[in-house]
């Protein structure tokens, strides 16, 4: 039986990163492309709720 595929994954497939940081770097006389991962996570109450 196969495994199934995370949803990481699925989504990687379906939608592509919204944010993409790139910068080049010179090597020489090339100029090479490199990829800043970028992740960012929000943590709060988002209810409504006045406490």
């Amino acid at each position: 039986m196969a495994k199934k595929e995370s949803i990481q994954k699925r989504l990687q497939k379906v939608r592509p990163p919204r944010v993409q940081l790139t910068y080049e770097v010179e090597k020489g006389d090339a100029i090479e492309q490199k990829e800043l991962p970028f992740v960012a996570g929000v943590l709060g109450d988002f209810s409504g709720n006045p406490e």
